[in-house]
């Protein structure tokens, strides 16, 4: 789509939940990666996020 509009390569991501986010996240880099011929995979599944909660005093 991008393509015929001089931006071939764009990625963009909108959207999503924030039960989805993550999932979203690494469909995004796995296309990212993908276009730039790396083969990859996202690593996002082997990494432990802290809660929301963590963020506030």
């Amino acid at each position: 789509m991008y393509k015929r509009q001089g931006v071939e390569g764009f990625v963009t991501i909108t959207g999503g939940k924030a039960t989805t986010l993550r999932g979203m996240a690494e469909t995004t880099a796995n296309v990212v990666c993908a276009k730039l011929g790396m083969e990859k995979p996202c690593q996002t599944r082997d990494f432990v996020l802290l809660p929301h909660t963590a963020y506030y005093v």
